[in-house]
C-alpha cells in the first residue's frame, strides 16, 4: 500500500513538473465539448457547454440556461440528447453549471494558471449560423490569439479574456481551449456584442474555478504553462524522445486520476445506497406512525359516539322517570279528590304537573336527533348534537362555516369557507346541503351538489371541507 502512495505522489510531482508541450489536438478535446438546447415559453434557444468531470457536469453560460423549462445536451459523440437539470447559477458572473448523468462523455481539464497574451487560443462550439435548416451536432473550431486580460467595469463582474477566435451566437458557454487543450474561459460575447469584428470576450476561467471549489464540485485542472518543445541536435522538428516522455508522464497522471474518479464515484454509489435505505426506512417508520394515528383517531371517534349514544340512553332513562313521576302525581291528585272540592283540586294538580311539564318538554328537547364527532384541522375534537329544534327547516336549519356572524356554529379550517353547510330534519330525515362553498361537502366520497339537500344516515362520513364528521344517532 505504501508502495502504491509513493508511486501516485511521484506521479504528480512528476505531473507538475514536466510542463505540457505545444500542439492542440482537436480529437483529444471536441468528444468534451456538448450542444445545450433550452426550451423556454418564448421557444428554443442553444448554446454551448464543457463536459467537466464524470458525473456529467456541464459548464456553460448563465444566460444560456435562463428561463428554462426543459433543458437538453446533445453532441455527436452523445447518445442522443440527454435531459439535463440546473445545479446552479451566477447571475453575477454569467455562469452555470447543469448536469445530464446519462452523457458519459470524457472531461475537459481546466488551466488554474494565468494566460500570456499573444498565445495561440482554439475557440469550440455550435454557432447557430453553422446549422443550415438543421441542428449540426459536430462543434465547429476557430482559432486566433489571446489580445488582452483585463477586469470588466461594466455590471459584468469578471475578469476577461479578449481574443480573435471568431466566436457568435450558439457559442456561448463553449470552451476557449490553450495550445496545450486546457480549458482557459468560457466564451460569452461575439460581434454583436463587443459591436466590431474580431474582438470577442470570454470570462477567465478562474472566475468558474472558484465557484466550482465553493460548491465541492469535482473537476481537473493543471496550472503549468504550455511550453514550446526544444528542437532536435539536427534542428529539425521536435525533441521526440521528450514528447514521448512527456507523454508517458502525463498518461500516467490520467491513469491515477482516472482511478481516483473511479473510487470517488464508488463512495458516491455507497453514500447514495445508503441515504436510499435510510430514507426508505424513515418512510416505513412514517407509514406506521401514520397508521397508528389513523387507529387513536378512529378510537377516540368511536369513544365519543358511545359517549353520545350513552348521553342520548341517560336522557330516555331521565325523560321515562319524569312521566312516571307525573303518573304519581295524577294519583295523588286522585286521592285528593276523595278529600277536597275539585276546584282545590285542579288548582294542586295544576301547580304541580306544570312545571313537571315543562321540564319534561325540556328534556325531550335536549335529546339529539343527531351527533356529528371528528377533528378540526388542528386535531382538536369536534362534536355536533343537533336536536330536531336546531334541523327545523323553517328556522333554516343548523348551518356551519368559519364567520362567527353567518353561522350557528363555527369550525375552523383553512379550507371552509364562511358559511359552509347546513343540517335540516324534514319527516325523521337528516339531510346536509352545501351552501355553494369554496371547497365542496361530501357524503361517503360523494360531492353534494349546491343547495341540494343529501340524506345521511348513522355511519356516514361526511367531510366538510377539511373537517371530517362521522354521522351517529
Amino acid at each position: 500500500m505504501n508502495h502504491r502512495i509513493l508511486c501516485c505522489l511521484t506521479l504528480v510531482w512528476l505531473a507538475g513538473w514536466a510542463a505540457p508541450l505545444y500542439g492542440f489536438e482537436l480529437s483529444r478535446v471536441e468528444r468534451s465539448v456538448v450542444r445545450v438546447i433550452n426550451q423556454t415559453r418564448s421557444g428554443v434557444g442553444t448554446g454551448s457547454g464543457t463536459v467537466i468531470n464524470a458525473n456529467g457536469d456541464v459548464l456553460t453560460n448563465r444566460h444560456v440556461t435562463e428561463g428554462s423549462n426543459n433543458l437538453f445536451v446533445i453532441s455527436e459523440f452523445s447518445n442522443g440528447e440527454q435531459p439535463a437539470r440546473i445545479v446552479w447559477e451566477s447571475e453575477e458572473k454569467d455562469l452555470a453549471l447543469i448536469r445530464a448523468l446519462g452523457l458519459g462523455l470524457p472531461a475537459a481539464t481546466l488551466f488554474s494558471g494565468e494566460p500570456e497574451k499573444g498565445a495561440p487560443v482554439f475557440a469550440l462550439g455550435y454557432p447557430g449560423a453553422a446549422d443550415l435548416g438543421s441542428l449540426a451536432l459536430d462543434a465547429t473550431l476557430t482559432d486566433g490569439l489571446l489580445g488582452r486580460v483585463f477586469q470588466s467595469s461594466r455590471g459584468w463582474n469578471v475578469t476577461i479574456l479578449q481574443h480573435n477566435a471568431e466566436i457568435n451566437s450558439g457559442n456561448s458557454g463553449g470552451p476557449l481551449f490553450d495550445d496545450c487543450g486546457r480549458v482557459i474561459g468560457v466564451n460569452t460575447a461575439g460581434p454583436a456584442e463587443t459591436g466590431t469584428r474580431g474582438i470577442n470576450w470570454s470570462s477567465h476561467i478562474k472566475e468558474a474555478i472558484a465557484l466550482l471549489r465553493a460548491r465541492g464540485i469535482e473537476f481537473s485542472s493543471e496550472a503549468s504553462p504550455c511550453v514550446a518543445a526544444a528542437p532536435s541536435s539536427s534542428g529539425a522538428g521536435v525533441d521526440e524522445q521528450a514528447r514521448a516522455q512527456a507523454e508517458q508522464a502525463t498518461q500516467a497522471v490520467e491513469d491515477v486520476r482516472s482511478g481516483i474518479n473511479s473510487a470517488t464515484q464508488t463512495a458516491q454509489d455507497a453514500r447514495t445506497q445508503a441515504e436510499q435505505a435510510t430514507q426508505a426506512v424513515e418512510d416505513v417508520r412514517g407509514g406506521v406512525e401514520s397508521a397508528t394515528q389513523t387507529a387513536q383517531d378512529a378510537q377516540a371517534q368511536a369513544e365519543q359516539a358511545a359517549q353520545a349514544v350513552e348521553e342520548a340512553r341517560s336522557v330516555g332513562r331521565l325523560t321515562n322517570t319524569l312521566v312516571a313521576l307525573v303518573a304519581v302525581v295524577t294519583l295523588v291528585a286522585l286521592g285528593l279528590a276523595l278529600r277536597k272540592p275539585r276546584q282545590e283540586i285542579v288548582r294542586v294538580a295544576g301547580q304541580i304537573a306544570a312545571p313537571l311539564s315543562r321540564l319534561v318538554q325540556s328534556v325531550r328537547r335536549k335529546k339529539p336527533a343527531v351527533a356529528l364527532t371528528g377533528f378540526d384541522a388542528q386535531g382538536r375534537p369536534v362534536t355536533l348534537m343537533l336536536g330536531r329544534a336546531d334541523l327545523d327547516t323553517q328556522q333554516g336549519g343548523f348551518t356551519v362555516g368559519r364567520h362567527p356572524l353567518l353561522v350557528d356554529q363555527v369550525l375552523e379550517g383553512e379550507r371552509l369557507s364562511k358559511r359552509h353547510a347546513r343540517f335540516s330534519g324534514s319527516n325523521g330525515s337528516i339531510f346536509v346541503e352545501d351552501l355553494n362553498s369554496s371547497n365542496g361537502t361530501s357524503v361517503n366520497g360523494t360531492v353534494c351538489p349546491p343547495f341540494q339537500p343529501m340524506q345521511i344516515q348513522p355511519g356516514d362520513m361526511i367531510d366538510v371541507g377539511d373537517i371530517a364528521l362521522r354521522v351517529s344517532s
